[in-house]
């Protein structure tokens, strides 16, 4: 197998900077800020950007469709091998364009309806002497985060739910905080008793290392300290109070959509390659707030409505109901606007 190349810090800067320039191209404002006249014209210019991106995204579903028409699917055996070749294939129906900027409408249009924004805090484990790894921590944009991500398959899933952005980083693009915090890391080599070494030891039998993360930062947010001294000292943290947040941690599976991993805050390992949102769930958020905007008699019902039932928990509660049913109208209406269905 190749090795993958490393991409440079200048060139993971000028991906962030060309992700930067589509979130602004993206972003609408906050209308919590406006009169009614003017929401009503931002919600118009929102319904058409949304509009023109479900139809690609029903043009792509469609092709996706018709492409795997004819492969041996239910064959277990053939089935990666046949999914994969099709994803190959795929570079004209626009999957990596699809996934980056339906995650980016959900997050700008988040700010749009709420005003609240998602914070993104990631890591990346350095192997530091005798199996022994310390962690660096940095917080990032979202432009950034997309600058990590790479499009990858769910292979239990078909069709368009298949695809999903999977982050993919290396530790060049943490050399800088390493660097700052070189001296620190050097001192806890071996400290069992700071956060992250203690989580990680209690948590030794855990093959999920995204979910030991989010339990080191779960903790940290809550108020332990990474190391003595600190208003809560990791030395008084018990094992039975990792392996409560461990199960709580392992119990919480709300979609990136409803919101952050802890508040506004979401937390990814990129050395675990996490995901961060499947083409499903984007189409779906989207294809709701469309539904809500066509559905709302005034802005403020429609802005109410986006905010009680896309970027909350509700969101997850829809999805679990079956939310073709709720957004059957918006599918039909997308359905009629393909220009041919061949």
């Amino acid at each position: 197998m190749a090795r993958r190349q490393l991409i440079s810090i200048q060139e993971r800067e000028s991906l962030a900077n060309a992700f930067q320039e589509r979130v602004n191209e993206l972003t609408f404002p906050e209308l919590a800020n406006l009169s009614k006249i003017e929401k009503n014209k931002e919600l118009k210019q929102i319904k058409k950007q949304l509009k023109s991106y479900l139809i690609n995204y029903e043009q792509t579903a469609l092709y996706i469709n018709n492409a795997t028409a004819n492969l041996d699917l239910d064959n277990g055996k053939n089935r990666s091998l046949n999914l994969y070749i099709l994803y190959k294939s795929l570079s004209n129906a626009n999957i990596a364009s699809l996934l980056q900027d339906g995650y980016i409408l959900i997050e700008t249009l988040r700010k749009t309806f709420t005003g609240n924004e998602i914070e993104y805090e990631v890591g990346m484990e350095y192997s530091i002497s005798r199996g022994k790894r310390q962690l660096i921590n940095k917080k990032i944009t979202l432009a950034q985060l997309l600058s990590y991500a790479k499009v990858d398959i769910d292979w239990g899933s078909s069709g368009i739910q298949a695809f999903k952005l999977r982050a993919s980083s290396n530790k060049n693009d943490f050399n800088a905080e390493y660097e700052k915090q070189k001296e620190m890391i050097e001192l806890l080599i071996g400290n069992t008793h700071s956060l992250y070494p203690k989580v990680q030891t209690v948590l030794s039998s855990s093959k999920n290392k995204g979910n030991v993360y989010e339990v080191y930062q779960q903790l940290k947010y809550s108020g332990w300290a990474d190391h003595a001294p600190g208003p809560k000292n990791p030395n008084e943290l018990t094992s039975q109070n990792i392996i409560d947040k461990y199960i709580e941690v392992k119990k919480g599976t709300q979609s990136f959509v409803s919101g952050g991993d802890f508040g506004l805050t979401q937390f990814k390992l990129l050395s675990s390659a996490p995901s961060i949102a499947t083409l499903g769930t984007i189409g779906n958020a989207l294809k709701l707030i469309l539904f809500y905007i066509e559905k709302g008699e005034t802005a403020n019902i429609t802005i109410e409505n986006i905010k009680n039932n896309v970027f909350s928990n509700q969101f997850d509660n829809l999805m679990k109901q079956g939310l073709n049913e709720l957004i059957q109208d918006i599918n039909d209406e997308l359905d009629n606007s393909i220009p041919f269905k061949s």
